[in-house]
């Protein structure tokens, strides 16, 4: 479970690192609109969102717990980052001008928050200790969801500009 859990932190330093670079190299410091801004948080969040859950479930093994205790504590780990992440994320869109907040497409948001809460669900159940032997693998599947929403924002903000752009 630790290699695994460390492959997971690894993919997320370098998405957050991908994120920096994007920053610096794509549009140059200082010059990104409140959309870039709120879209490069996302993607942040989330990256060190599953870099700091695999690393407490690597932590918890490490100091000798069992696997399901590790599990369990990097689940719960992985349940607050997505509630928090979705409540900032959801505090800072409606904050933008309507031009802004037109660039989000309201389909996209609806699938992004189905499975969000999927994942809020899924990890409760896995801390509640109700997942049994599918615990890991619902611990995993939030670290994906996690790692899948940043790199889904890098694309999106390297690829994906507003019209008037």
């Amino acid at each position: 479970m630790i290699d695994a859990l460390s492959i997971v932190a690894q993919v997320a330093v370098g998405l957050a690192g991908f994120g920096g670079v994007a920053v610096v190299l794509g549009r140059g410091p200082g010059r990104w609109t409140a959309v870039d801004a709120v879209r490069i948080r996302g993607l942040l969040y989330a990256a060190f969102g599953a870099l700091f859950a695999s690393l407490v479930a690597v932590g918890v093994s490490i100091a000798g717990g069992t696997e399901e205790l590790a599990t369990r504590c990097g689940a719960g780990m992985v349940m607050v980052v997505i509630v928090l992440w979705a409540g900032t994320i959801g505090r800072e869109i409606p904050r933008l001008d309507a031009a802004s907040r037109s660039v989000f497409d309201p389909r996209v948001a609806v699938v992004i928050m189905a499975a969000l809460a999927l994942g809020v669900v899924a990890q409760l159940v896995t801390v509640a200790g109700f997942a049994g032997r599918f615990g890991s693998a619902l611990f995993f599947l939030g670290l994906v969801a996690l790692l899948g929403y940043a790199a889904f924002g890098f694309i999106r903000l390297l690829f994906r500009r507003p019209l008037d752009e």
